[in-house]
């Protein structure tokens, strides 16, 4: 998986440099949206309740875009078994009991999941009426929910959910660092 690269160079001279995967860039942006919904929903006013709801779709956005793109990263270990061209066309609860039968191939472990087959065959209806529901004890449930599961796949297949960089954007980075911070001092 290829990683991001984030070089900020700073008025004095200073320079940042950062290195994360899609994955990890999503699963932030889905931390940083609700905890700024839970900052806004504490001030207890109406344009902050406005604030807070903005702040839970975006992050519930974020957090369906990060489970999506684990599960299309872990379909080249089961290309053998899956056509790709017919996983990726479809819809997220369908492709979530594929990757599941492929690591469980007994029939025992879907029923296990039912909760999360219901939220994201709600998304997968994607008439927005989810989104009207949608509040933090919500948000906090579907996350949950994803967890447990790529979790429990995780501790069965040896798959990760965050990709560890590839050697080359390490090389890289250290090269960038040293230059960098070289050159400051």
């Amino acid at each position: 998986m290829k990683s991001k690269i984030d070089i900020t160079v700073f008025d004095n001279g200073e320079a940042a440099i950062m290195k994360a995967s899609l994955t990890g860039e999503l699963w932030a942006d889905y931390q940083a949206f609700a905890r700024l919904a839970a900052k806004r929903r504490e001030k207890n006013r109406f344009h902050a309740e406005k604030a807070a709801r903005r702040y839970e779709r975006v992050a519930s956005l974020s957090l369906f875009a990060f489970y999506e793109t684990v599960l299309h990263r872990w379909l080249p270990h089961f290309a053998e078994q899956v056509d790709v061209q017919a996983f990726i066309d479809k819809p997220l609860a369908e492709k979530s009991r594929i990757v599941l039968l492929q690591v469980f191939p007994d029939a025992g472990k879907d029923q296990e999941f039912a909760h999360l087959w219901a939220i994201l065959e709600r998304y997968d209806l994607h008439n927005g009426a989810w989104l009207d529901a949608l509040t933090g004890e919500t948000l906090l449930d579907i996350a949950q929910s994803m967890d447990a599961f790529l979790s429990c796949i995780e501790q069965k297949s040896g798959l990760q959910r965050f990709p560890a960089c590839e050697a080359s954007t390490d090389t890289l980075v250290s090269k960038l660092s040293s230059f960098f911070f070289h050159r400051v001092k």
